[in-house]
Order: C-alpha cells, then sequence, then structure tokens
C-alpha cells in the first residue's frame, strides 16, 4: 500500500503543475511576488529554490517529481 504525499510532496508537486504552464509570463510572476507580498513569503520562497538548486547540483540521480515519488512508494 503505498503510503500518502507528506503535504511538502503535496505542495512541491502543486507548484511544479502550477510553473510547468509554459503560457505564464514567470518575470511578471515574479515582479507580483516580490512587489505584492510580505518579505518573509519572498524569502521563503528564496530558500525553497535555494534548496532546489543545491539538490539538482548534488550529483545524485534526478527523476521527474512524479516518478520520485512512485519510488518512493507514494
Amino acid at each position: 500500500m503505498a503510503r500518502p504525499l507528506t503535504k511538502e510532496q503535496k505542495i512541491a508537486k502543486q507548484m511544479t503543475e502550477l510553473v510547468g504552464d509554459v503560457t505564464l509570463d514567470l518575470d511578471d510572476i515574479g515582479k507580483s511576488i516580490a512587489n505584492a507580498n510580505p518579505t518573509i513569503s519572498y524569502n521563503r520562497m528564496v530558500l525553497i529554490i535555494e534548496a532546489a538548486i543545491d539538490e539538482k547540483q548534488s550529483g545524485k540521480d534526478h527523476l521527474s517529481l512524479n516518478d520520485y515519488l512512485k519510488k518512493q512508494g507514494l
């Protein structure tokens, strides 16, 4: 039986689905985040991206999020 997704995994999946829309202007989204949201939200998003960069550069075998979750039995 597959384990349920953690709250963090659910959010990661939602975020990747949202930014996967190639019709979105990511620059405009970034500007909106920087201008309309509290600084703490911006700083936490930066931390998420930095963690993703570190993970990608670690040299591990990287899977798509869906493949990773399947491999974890989720």
